[in-house]
């Protein structure tokens, strides 16, 4: 499902806004960003929903909607235009706030089973077999390990001589 969003001559009115000198003083670069993000939010499947509708502008979000609030909201100065615009219009607020019930909902019914189905996958018995043989090898190894360390220190330890070294005296003055 395509997801409606914005008309776009508010897209473009936004870009002329932020690509202006106002917020910085500054021509935009040439590899500048302007992204919108709609994210649904999901509490205990679909009982409680979030919708958060972003527009970040060069990795910095600038207006969002959030559908617990039930308007825009800037995030920076060069987004309160936007914002006001946008809250202004009765018409973007109930798209918006009905993006819930058609963008959300909607998509989570379409993927739910899709989700229980993934959630519900068994592990082949192959991969099983394989992880017990790892498994299986690490446990080897460290028992193996230990042993042999045990047996290195206890013949280590029957080994050691102390000598007891005690130096000459040396009359350098008397050669």
């Amino acid at each position: 499902m395509v997801r409606p969003s914005l008309p776009r001559g508010a897209l473009m009115a936004m870009l002329a806004l932020l690509g202006s000198c106002a917020p910085l003083c500054r021509a935009s670069p040439d590899d500048f960003v302007l992204q919108n993000k709609g994210e649904c939010h999901l509490v205990n499947g679909s009982q409680r929903v979030r919708y958060l509708d972003r527009y970040i502008y060069n990795r910095q979000q600038v207006v969002h909607f959030d559908s617990d609030v039930g308007y825009f909201v800037a995030d920076m100065e060069a987004g309160e235009p936007s914002a006001k615009q946008w809250n202004s219009d009765p018409a973007i607020l109930e798209r918006e706030r009905a993006e819930v019930e058609g963008f959300c909902r909607h998509n989570y019914e379409i993927f739910e089973g899709f989700m229980e189905q993934r959630r519900q996958l068994e592990t082949s018995e192959s991969a099983r077999s394989k992880m017990m043989t790892g498994v299986v090898g690490f446990v080897l190894g460290g028992i193996f390990f230990t042993v042999g360390l045990i047996i290195y220190l206890k013949n280590k330890k029957g080994s050691r001589q102390f000598i007891s070294y005690q130096p000459e005296e040396v009359d350098i003055m008397n050669n």
